[in-house]
């Protein structure tokens, strides 16, 4: 396999691949950076994916939770695997790193504190807390201020119908009712 190396731009470059008869453009996109909010066992799978190279662009640059040693014990798999990762005791401490995204797996809370303040930063967020966006107020101010700062706002596909909403609803009413199932299936391709 021969590469020629096209240096038309500067980032992201490409290069053309060489492979007998055929040629392929191939094209570097600049990595993004990332930091998570909540260190529970979702933060630890996001940052196993890191350690084990499944998020390739992607680099974990600082963790936040409120127990301090769940991120110190995140960092320091990261570090074991030879990779930097802060830990942050503060929402500004994390927000300072200027991530490209935020990975919000702690609470509706914690979406609450950290969205308008990562929005404005220029920190798309990615969130499983989505029981939080049921405030219509508090929709409509993270819709704004996403539009205002280019940012954006992404629903895991994994937050599947606001868990968080159903339990406090459930004791507020009478009429709901106290059991409830759900069967997923996935579909057959």
């Amino acid at each position: 396999m021969t590469a020629l190396l096209c240096l038309s731009s500067l980032f992201p470059f490409s290069f053309m691949v060489k492979h007998g008869n055929r040629k392929y453009l191939c094209t570097f996109v600049s990595m993004k950076t990332f930091v998570i909010a909540g260190c529970g066992r979702l933060a630890g799978i996001v940052s196993e994916a890191v350690i084990k190279g499944l998020l390739p662009e992607y680099e974990l640059v600082g963790v936040y939770s409120r127990t301090v040693a769940k991120a110190e014990r995140i960092a320091g798999r990261m570090a074991e695997a030879g990779k930097s990762c802060a830990v942050c005791t503060t929402a500004d401490e994390l927000l300072a790193l200027k991530p490209d995204i935020l990975v919000e797996t702690a609470s509706p809370a914690a979406l609450r504190e950290f969205a308008v303040p990562a929005l404005k930063n220029g920190t798309s967020i990615v969130t499983l807390s989505i029981g939080a966006l049921a405030d219509d107020v508090f929709y409509r101010e993270v819709c704004e201020t996403a539009k205002e700062n280019g940012t954006r706002i992404y629903i895991a596909s994994g937050a599947t119908g606001g868990f968080d909403v159903l339990l406090p609803t459930a004791r507020l009413s009478t009429s709901l009712p106290r059991n409830v199932s759900i069967n997923i299936r996935k579909r057959q391709v």
